[in-house]
């Protein structure tokens, strides 16, 4: 489903004021919140477990 079908009614006209990007969820959140005046935490989850970086995970490039 199109992020188009979230923010705009049966008309086509757009109901949202203001949105944020994934990349930057908390940040827009929290401006989102102050916006209208609540105090809220955003919760995490299902979050993965701390990995160690994937490029420690394998060897070095041999020359062959």
């Amino acid at each position: 489903m199109p992020q188009f079908d979230w923010i705009v009614d049966a008309n086509c006209r757009v109901v949202v004021e203001l949105g944020c990007r994934f990349e930057s969820l908390e940040d827009g959140f929290a401006k989102i919140c102050q916006r209208i005046g609540v105090q809220a935490e955003l919760p995490h989850l299902n979050r993965i477990p701390e990995r160690e970086p994937y490029r420690e995970m394998y060897d070095p490039i041999r020359n062959v």
